[in-house]
């Protein structure tokens, strides 16, 4: 079966307006409020915990008939209509692969596991790597550990689901656009927006991050966990 972390997009334009969006437009598309974003962006300085071993994910939420945040986004990162049609179009394909995926590994509707599928994604695009089924798989427990704080566990369906949306809203449109990107300043320039959407979402830099198929760690918090395999 084709990786799910493998998605290609046909007939997408070249989506500029996305391009030249600052990675901080990111944050501005969530009530700064919202306890789980607070939480994943501190993730860079606090670490990368063992997986965790607790029956019910913090994380996971009931979600609403609706998407919750998708428009906001499109919205706040594109200002061309167009340009704004072609990412839905993306990112309606990029929610139904996911979604189909995760219910298979049983981590459906939860924003950790959505979080380790775009940290997933955005290390590929950044290091110009090949996004790993088993990194995401490994990185998603220890995600979970990471973000079950009581002011997680005690955040709302919606703030869950706004930052599930989030996380794969950015990294479907970071992957649709290193699909068509050609020329070597186009490359870059998302390779950047990859780069500062892990800032916007965990609060680390893409060279203090390191991805394998067994552990995920943060370099920026190693001594920390210095039993760990890494």
């Amino acid at each position: 079966m084709k990786s799910f972390l493998r998605l290609a997009f046909l007939g997408l334009v070249c989506l500029g307006g996305l391009l030249s969006a600052p990675s901080h437009a990111l944050a501005q598309v969530i009530s700064p409020d919202n306890p789980v974003l607070q939480r994943a962006s501190q993730v860079g300085q606090t670490g990368l915990p063992p997986p965790s071993t607790a029956r019910k994910s913090a994380t996971a939420f009931r979600p609403a008939r609706g998407r919750v945040l998708l428009e906001a986004f499109l919205s706040n990162m594109l200002e061309d209509a167009g340009e704004r049609e072609v990412m839905r179009a993306a990112l309606t394909q990029v929610f139904l692969s996911y979604e189909a995926e995760a219910k298979k590994l049983k981590v459906a509707n939860d924003a950790a596991a959505a979080l380790a599928f775009a940290v997933t994604i955005l290390h590929s695009v950044g290091t110009g790597s090949e996004p790993s089924d088993e990194a995401f798989v490994a990185l998603t427990p220890r995600l979970r550990a990471a973000l079950d704080t009581p002011a997680v566990r005690a955040a709302s369906d919606r703030h869950k689901q706004e930052v599930y949306e989030l996380a794969i809203c950015t990294a479907g449109s970071v992957l649709s656009l290193a699909a068509v990107a050609e020329d070597d300043a186009t490359k870059e320039k998302v390779r950047e927006l990859a780069q500062g959407s892990l800032r916007v979402l965990l609060g680390t830099e893409l060279a203090a991050l390191t991805l394998t198929s067994t552990t995920a760690v943060s370099y920026t918090h190693l001594r920390a966990h210095e039993t760990d395999s890494y």
